[in-house]
């Protein structure tokens, strides 16, 4: 027991060494000097000015959205793709995620200065942000912290003629040391290896045989995932309605709400009740992950590949169960694990949803056959599928629902 314990040991050290090795150290630092300081530098001036710039082009988007209520299926109805920045564009200052931020300012000034840290229409989601720098030749540093995401953060200090500000860097605390993304990749590299590790102890022949199947198994899952070895996300059809799913549970999730009812950062800050008839379940998950940190595309990839690996793993255990030959049911796994309407709905039409309840098709049909055919006292089993069904897309659970209620008639007039 004692090797076993090790060996799972230093299966997750090399894991978190790797992690280590490959973490980028200049992740989340940014660093302005000469004419970049004016990216995020401005005066309290203009500040004002780009505050007000945004609330008059918030009211004119409120108002075209209004002039809408009622349409449905115009082109113009979204303004196009929605817009997505980097955290250093063209505009001015940051596009910052929810944290806390280390600020070094190197200046020289003989009189204190006062700096306060700005996003038009997003301040109410800065704490700390306003500082005095001291009269000195040097470098300062101070933190703040973004309670939400922050566009065009900046910082408005009216410098004196006689005083210099030679750079600005802003750091993510906690960045550059442990990758967040990369530790979501490696906790569920390292969960799938622990249980192939697990299996490996068994030296009977029906343990090579699970061990075999299993290896089988995780390749089909991770053949199927083949997509997210590229850069980003795949621009799905309903992919940034649930991307906006994601990020307002974990938004309600850091408010204190539990379960979260409403996603208020969403629709232009009115909010929206999507939980109120859309199940959300499992999108706790990357939910949960972006509060730790780690990215929005990190969590939606990692999501991605646990729907592949729990489809392929509940796939081969109910054709095993269904059938009793591993042969037969490893075939099946791989003929739906990458059936291309799966993986269509997965990268092509982006339905979370869907492709999260097609993880429990499988499962269903097994508990179909015990329960109509075999043993009836296995109903937990048809119920563990409709719940994870229902959990997950309410329009297929009206299909399955049809679908056993079909076949309890045929049977019934068998």
């Amino acid at each position: 027991m004692a090797k076993k314990i090790l060996s799972v040991a230093a299966l997750w050290l090399m894991l978190l060494a790797l992690v280590f090795l490959y973490t980028d150290r200049s992740e989340y630092t940014w660093t302005f000097e000469g004419e970049a300081l004016s990216q995020v530098l401005v005066s309290a001036r203009q500040a004002q000015e780009n505050e007000e710039a945004a609330r008059q082009a918030m009211a004119l988007e409120k108002e075209k959205a209004r002039e809408r209520a009622g349409m449905w299926n115009q082109d113009e109805q979204y303004g196009g793709a929605p817009q997505t920045r980097k955290a250093v564009d063209e505009t001015l200052g940051l596009n910052l995620m929810w944290g806390s931020y280390e600020v070094t300012v190197s200046y020289a000034s003989a009189q204190p200065l006062s700096l306060r840290t700005v996003s038009a229409l997003r301040q109410p989601f800065i704490e700390d942000g306003d500082r005095t720098l001291p009269a000195m030749d040097g470098a300062m540093r101070f933190s703040f912290t973004l309670t939400d995401a922050c566009e065009q953060v900046a910082f408005a200090m009216d410098v004196p003629e006689d005083a210099q500000v030679y750079s600005i860097t802003v750091h993510k605390a906690g960045a550059g040391v442990f990758s967040r993304d990369l530790a979501a990749y490696a906790a569920l590299a390292g969960a799938v290896l622990t249980a192939l590790l697990a299996l490996s102890w068994d030296t009977r022949p029906v343990g090579r045989e699970r061990r075999r199947d299993a290896l089988a198994v995780v390749s089909i899952a991770l053949f199927a995932s083949m997509p997210l070895l590229f850069s980003g996300i795949y621009d799905g059809h309903d992919l940034f309605f649930h991307l906006n799913r994601i990020e307002g549970i974990a938004s309600g999730l850091r408010a204190g709400q539990f379960p979260v009812r409403i996603h208020a950062s969403t629709l232009l800050g009115y909010g929206y009740a999507a939980p109120q008839f859309y199940p959300e379940l499992f999108l706790y998950i990357p939910a949960v992950l972006r509060n730790l940190g780690v990215s929005l595309a990190a969590s939606v990839r990692v999501f991605e590949l646990m729907i592949n690996l729990a489809a392929a793993a509940v796939c081969y255990l109910s054709a095993r169960g269904v059938f009793h030959e591993r042969r037969i049911a490893l075939g099946a796994t791989a003929l739906y694990t990458l059936c291309s309407y799966r993986i269509s709905n997965l990268y092509v039409r982006a339905t979370l949803g869907e492709s999260l309840a097609m993880i429990f098709f499988p499962l269903l049909l097994w508990a179909m056959v015990e329960v109509l055919l075999r043993d009836e006292r296995r109903w937990p089993l048809l119920a563990l599928a409709m719940t994870g069904i229902f959990m997950s897309h309410l329009l297929n659970s009206v299909g399955a629902h049809t679908n056993i209620s079909l076949n309890i008639l045929i049977r019934a007039h068998g």
